[in-house]
């Protein structure tokens, strides 16, 4: 089977199945992340 590391896995799912992964899920957290990123432990 070939699989190009250089093509998307699928158009719903461009990075594969993992959300950690995904440009959007990235961005949600990131906005969702405290001011300059600190640690709450």
């Amino acid at each position: 089977m070939d699989m190009s590391l250089t093509k998307p896995v699928s158009a719903e799912q461009p990075c594969g199945p993992d959300p950690e992964y995904d440009p959007e899920y990235l961005l949600l957290f990131s906005r969702a992340a405290p001011p300059g990123g600190g640690a709450i432990w």
